[in-house]
């Protein structure tokens, strides 16, 4: 690099200029000839062409005394131009960076403060959207997801004796509707239904090696894995032959799963396993990024549905045989396809639809044609959306805060940019002096803004990461513990991440940047003067910290308002006492308990556990308080007064002392069991 300020000092000599004013200057008029030397050798010249050429637009010994005298004078003077600029704008951008990180590094107490606000803010934006990627964004890790569709159907009225797992907008059809839509092969290339093995904690029991484990499995019909475009990672997935009377039982199992219990054993293929007494042959590992058709949930395993009667989905009802999925108003079934090539989605749900309303019409005659559900073939590329219909609100709203902080965060830096830029008022009225434009001062100090910004953006992917860790640990404690999400950082999240810190750095940068190039040239030069008007200042600076204070209050009212809602949870009466209460599930069915060898088991369980020391009572309930899940049966008194009517107690004897909840009348019923 060549020296610069021998020649520029030389050049000062006639000024008389105290040391550190005439180092001032030597600075930034050898940065501005280091400028146009690299100027110049982008453009071909050889480096002592560049050297002299940069130095010749001096203009002679005495050309900085000359023009400099009259500002040292206070004298106004017209600025003058160093010569001609370089046109090569990416010569000029590679410039301004340089320069920015030279004044950063210069400023590290400033920088560092900067830098982390803006982290803070955009990793907490960063974090949240991190999360509307992956639950709300994100395709099925499937072959032409846009293919996809998901069946639905929606009324009004509810079918008054349909059997369903849906409200009003209804995702679940009979066995028997499937088998329409599966003959409909104008319009779809396949069409394929599923359903859990089980929910509310009936997992599948997993012999394997003789040692049983729990697992999450779902019954598929044939045309799952080729319907949806998953090529397994080994073997095969499972396929209409697997339906067939007589077929082998296959099963084929996900790759954590595989990773977990098989320690990824290549010759996986081809062995037994024990799915509830059951043994099935694994035939196949599914690809490493595929979860299933939820997001949030993610199957050990999938056998086919032929094995409805041994596996016993959730939707068979107890005491159910196979016979239930032959009922045409036994809704149990979720239905996705994909369409055939050239048809699109509106073709397909004319012709559907027609064939859904006959299917319904047929078994239900209802009053008004308006009072039949109506068949809506939906979008499937995102599959079946369980997680997103509870989650979806929240996390926008955590998104409007979090852009609330980033708001606050770039006041804050606005505000600091702008007492930096009264510190910075000879430079700039120097730079001004040798012939720099306002709007090439401006791009200068946007770059710096921007690089600020961009290194915000790089902390703030390591302060998202972690924060979408924890927001996932949150959501999935709530629900139970069964969430399961890929949240990682892709290229959307990375555009996103990208796009926030650029606009970020124009948005705090731009205000300062032109209040700092507004400087008046001969006033600034003396010392103690400010920048620019200081009306003008105070005014912004004023803006900035009503905008901080404002958007402040919005999100201290919202944080209290959040916290007294989780307070007033804590102490809200929800009917009985909920301190000191132990709860805990088992499934004894799945490990062979029926009739009356399960009685026994529950009896001699809930006598072992009340005898425990401490334990002041116990009890038995199907459905645990807060869990979500609930059952009701129907009872009716027959007019004889021998007619014997089966009862069922949803809980033991003991459930009333034990939640020390009070009999408004009557008393609390014995441990005896009507039949």
């Amino acid at each position: 690099m060549p020296e610069w300020k021998p020649e520029i000092l030389r050049r000062l000599a006639p000024l008389k200029l105290s040391p550190t004013r005439e180092a001032e200057i030597a600075e930034e008029i050898a940065q501005h000839l280091e400028d146009r030397y690299q100027e110049l050798l982008v453009t071909g010249q050889s480096e002592d062409a560049a050297f002299r050429t940069a130095i010749d637009e001096l203009q002679g010994e005495d050309f900085l005394a000359r023009k400099l005298r009259p500002v040292e004078r206070n004298l106004y003077r017209e600025p003058v131009a160093l010569g001609k600029g370089s046109s090569n704008f990416f010569a000029g951008i590679l410039q301004d960076v340089r320069y920015a990180l030279r004044m950063l590094r210069k400023s590290p107490g400033f920088t560092g403060i900067a830098v982390l606000t803006l982290a803070l803010g955009i990793g907490a934006n960063t974090a949240i959207f991190s999360l509307i990627n992956a639950i709300i964004l994100r395709s099925l890790p499937v072959k032409d997801p846009q293919h996809l569709v998901l069946f639905q159907w929606e009324s009004d009225k509810w079918p008054p004796h349909f059997s369903m797992t849906g409200w009003k907008s209804g995702f679940s059809f009979s066995y028997e509707a499937f088998k329409e839509f599966s003959a409909q092969k104008n319009v779809m290339s396949s069409v394929f239904a599923f359903v859990p093995l089980g929910f509310n904690d009936q997992n599948t029991t997993a012999g394997i090696n003789g040692e049983p484990t729990l697992a999450d499995g779902a019954m598929v019909t044939g045309q799952y894995f080729s319907g949806l475009g998953v090529t397994p990672l080994l073997g095969r997935g499972i396929t209409d032959a697997d339906e067939n009377p007589g077929a082998p039982r296959a099963v084929v199992i996900s790759y954590v799963y595989w990773t977990r219990r098989f320690a990824r054993d290549p010759s996986i293929i081809g062995k037994s396993v024990t799915l509830n007494g059951i043994r099935f042959t694994i035939a196949g590992v599914t690809p490493q990024n595929f979860y299933g058709i939820s997001v949030g949930t993610e199957p050990d395993l999938w056998v086919p549905f032929d094995d409805k009667p041994n596996m016993r989905p959730w939707s068979m009802p107890p005491g159910g045989t196979d016979s239930v999925f032959t009922e045409r108003d036994w809704l149990c079934l979720n239905i996705m396809g994909r369409l055939k090539d050239g048809v699109t989605r509106e073709q397909a749900q004319g012709a559907l639809d027609a064939v859904f309303h006959q299917f319904v019409t047929a078994d239900w005659h209802a009053p008004k044609e308006s009072d039949i559900p109506h068949f809506i073939l939906a979008p499937g590329s995102q599959g079946l959306p369980v997680v997103q219909d509870y989650t979806a609100q929240p996390i926008y709203m955590l998104m409007v805060a979090v852009g609330l902080l980033l708001m606050i965060a770039c006041a804050n830096v606005a505000t600091l940019l702008l007492a930096r830029a009264n510190s910075r008022k000879k430079e700039i009225s120097v730079r001004l002096a040798i012939g720099a434009s306002r709007s090439r001062l401006i791009r200068q100090l946007l770059t710096e803004s921007v690089l600020m910004s961009a290194l915000g953006g790089l902390l703030g992917l390591v302060f998202a990461n972690r924060g979408t860790q924890a927001l996932i640990a949150l959501i999935s404690r709530a629900n139970n513990g069964t969430m399961i999400l890929d949240a990682g950082t892709d290229s959307r999240v990375l555009f996103f991440t990208f796009l926030v810190a650029m606009l970020v750095g124009i948005l705090f940068g731009l205000a300062p940047a032109l209040r700092a190039s507004k400087a008046d040239l001969l006033s600034a030069m003396k010392d103690n003067v400010s920048v620019s008007d200081p009306r003008n200042k105070h005014r912004l600076g004023e803006s900035l910290i009503v905008v901080q204070v404002a958007a402040s209050v919005v999100l201290m009212i919202g944080a209290g308002l959040f916290v007294r809602t989780l307070a007033n949870f804590e102490s809200y009466n929800f009917g009985f006492d909920q301190r000191n209460l132990l709860t805990f599930g088992l499934n004894p069915t799945r490990a062979g308990y029926h009739d009356a060898r399960l009685v026994n088991l529950y009896t001699q369980l809930l006598d072992r556990v009340q005898a425990l020391p401490g334990v002041r009572a116990a009890t038995l309930i199907e459905n645990a308080p807060f869990s979500g899940w609930s059952n009701k049966n129907s009872s009716f008194l027959a007019a004889a007064s021998n007619a014997r009517t089966p009862q069922l107690l949803p809980r033991s004897p003991w459930s009333t002392r034990l939640s020390r909840k009070n009999i408004f009348h009557g008393k609390t019923p014995s441990a005896t069991v009507l039949a």
